[in-house]
């Protein structure tokens, strides 16, 4: 959903906020306060991004932390096509944390590639 964009429609703040069901409060935040230079520059491209796929798997031994009843980690692979003046097909690998909220495991950290 993160990489699914159309700056055209939607700022980088709603971007987050439809995200939000999906990763912590502290997460959001972080993304908020960081900013994303790769949404400026879909936006400046008149572009739009897409998720053509996404792949999940275990992470390679000593790569994340080791799993526990209140932590998990994942390698993801995000397939993205671009439109706009640079149009482009791009893997993004992603290496994501998961802890429980509520009734559900949720985004707690997000570290690696960078996306339109």
């Amino acid at each position: 959903m993160f990489y699914t964009r159309d700056p055209s429609r939607e700022t980088y703040a709603n971007l987050i906020d439809k995200t939000a069901a999906y990763i912590t409060s502290e997460l959001g935040q972080s993304l908020q306060s960081e900013g994303d230079s790769t949404y400026d520059a879909l936006k400046s491209d008149g572009g739009k991004s897409t998720v053509a796929s996404v792949k999940v798997e275990m992470p390679k031994p000593d790569s994340a932390p080791v799993d526990t009843p209140t932590r998990i980690s994942r390698l993801v692979s995000v397939t993205i096509d671009v439109t706009g003046k640079r149009p482009n097909r791009m893997v993004l690998p992603l290496l994501i944390t998961l802890v429980p909220e509520g009734t559900s495991w949720v985004i707690s950290d997000l570290n690696g590639g960078t996306g339109p």
